[in-house]
């Protein structure tokens, strides 16, 4: 059970690193607008395209590793969520899927509020 939870942490870290760059590339998407750049533009959606795919299927990842992880546990699934997960775990495991949560709810949230801005 440790093993998946310590795969699990590191399937979050890779995503948490994804969406980054994600919104890394919707701020200087806003600069390529801005200076209506068509080909730069078009380039950067093949980028976002990509990124977008790579967090889809960490998302996927982490899912089915929440699934096995929930029927370990005894628990439905749709009841371990991320913060669920802090609260069970001990230690270093801990700090760590209490860093990653913080750290993906407070990149999600500048994501939409770029998206906001953009649209």
């Amino acid at each position: 059970m440790d093993e998946l939870i310590q795969e699990l942490i590191e399937t979050i870290k890779i995503e948490e690193t994804l969406l980054q760059e994600f919104l890394d590339h919707l701020e200087m998407q806003k600069d390529i607008l801005v200076k209506n750049d068509v080909r730069a533009f078009e380039e950067s959606v093949s980028i976002q395209e990509a990124l977008i795919k790579k967090i889809r299927t960490l998302e996927e990842d982490r899912i089915l590793r929440v699934r096995v992880l929930a029927k370990g546990l005894k628990m439905d699934e749709s009841e371990l969520t991320l913060t669920r997960l802090v609260e069970l775990s001990l230690g270093q495991v801990n700090t760590e899927m209490l860093e990653a949560k913080k750290s993906i709810t407070s990149l999600v949230g500048k994501i939409k509020k770029v998206n906001q801005v953009s649209t």
